[in-house]
């Protein structure tokens, strides 16, 4: 793989602002309770891989993973 393609593909700006969407994406979400914005961040085929509950699959089974997590204590504000 050619690592000098991957990191000039992406101004620092445009990461950094990429990376600020998906904060502010994650924090309204949090406030909310409601994850379905958040899983949107991630396209229909993606692989989630979490170091706790493991890897999921999809948009879809992101969301669910989310959803549920979040709605329990101690994640749900």
């Amino acid at each position: 793989m050619d690592t000098e393609v991957l990191t000039n593909a992406w101004s620092r700006d445009e990461l950094e602002q990429a990376h600020q969407h998906f904060m502010d994406t994650a924090n309204r979400c949090a406030a909310a309770g409601e994850w379905r914005d958040w899983a949107e961040l991630f396209t229909d085929d993606a692989t989630y891989v979490e170091h706790t509950f493991g890897t999921f699959f999809g948009r879809e089974e992101i969301h669910t993973w989310i959803a549920a997590t979040m709605a329990e204590w101690p994640n749900r504000a």
